[in-house]
């Protein structure tokens, strides 16, 4: 008998609804934490019909239960990926212990330095415009003055000692991004050093690249092709169907921020268990801010 199942999650990755429903069979169920949340208390008849679904205490309410969407929650399609795609991304947006999902939300605002050559300013915003394209909640324009920026790129060498944020100073190409406290990603820095890397081509594939980590706080990984700009490769990189697969991942719901690789592993795994019930179960995110 074949069933579909419709389950909503918290940001935090918790059950908060889940809905069966066959020819002769329709139960829905919605997490005893977001029940009480709701401001309700159970009844008797309520305790009769708790279950346990995946780990979580659900509540049996009516069958045509629907949460609704607010300005501060809203349903959002579920994406099953593979377990080689998810491993491809854990590994680059937790690249090293203690890191948490982070993603632009705001539009990137950036300014070019004067230091940047003006051949590289065109090709770096040709280059973001077609990542902004790409995205669909991803905006990226160039702005002309410091104040209206929340992104610098500069170029810095002997002549051009301006340090637009201190802790590059050093580097020869790296970026340098701050988030806030709902970990959404709010202001960032692009520094090459055009001393330490003479060659004009390798100036602007290193801006390319600091540029395209930053959009994600992203690190590299040895289980890209060398061209990706998400390898730990040292060639010349050019986008790749496989970047912009990643980042369109990334930037699909707005839902994670600031959850953790554990929380990431728990969330998938009992993904890939419904899934394994269903083929095509109807999944959804229930999308909301810290």
């Amino acid at each position: 008998m074949k069933k579909l199942i419709v389950v909503l999650f918290f940001l935090s990755f918790p059950a908060l609804y889940a809905q069966e429903k066959s020819e002769n069979i329709e139960s829905t169920y919605i997490s005893l934490e977001a029940y009480r949340n709701m401001g309700r208390e159970l009844i008797k008849e309520d305790y009769q019909n708790l279950k346990i679904i995946h780990r979580d205490t659900m509540v049996q309410v009516p069958a045509d239960f629907i949460l609704p969407d607010t300005p501060n929650s809203r349903r959002l399609f579920y994406e099953f990926r593979d377990l080689h795609f998810l491993e491809k991304y854990k590994d680059v947006v937790y690249w090293k212990e203690g890191l948490t999902l982070k993603l632009w939300e705001d539009e990137i605002k950036m300014f070019l330095a004067p230091s940047i050559p003006k051949k590289h300013q065109e090709a770096l915003l040709d280059f973001a415009e077609g990542l902004s394209a790409a995205i669909d909640s991803l905006k990226i324009t160039e702005v002309k003055t410091i104040d209206e920026a929340n992104f610098f790129l500069y170029y810095i060498n002997s002549k051009d000692t301006i340090h637009f944020e201190p802790k590059l100073k050093g580097k020869k190409s790296s970026y340098y991004v701050y988030w806030n406290e709902k970990q959404k990603l709010d202001k960032g820095f692009v520094q090459v050093d055009s001393d330490l890397i003479p060659k004009p081509i390798y100036q602007l594939a290193n801006l390319k690249y600091q540029f395209f980590r930053s959009l994600g706080m992203f690190g590299s990984s040895s289980l890209f092709d060398c061209k990706s700009y998400f390898s730990n490769c040292s060639d010349i990189r050019s986008l790749s169907s496989d970047d912009i697969e990643i980042l369109k991942y990334h930037y699909s719901y707005n839902k994670a921020n600031g959850v953790n690789k554990e929380g990431f592993e728990k969330f998938h795994s009992e993904m890939q268990d419904i899934h394994k019930k269903d083929s095509s179960p109807k999944i959804y995110i229930n999308s909301s801010p810290l």
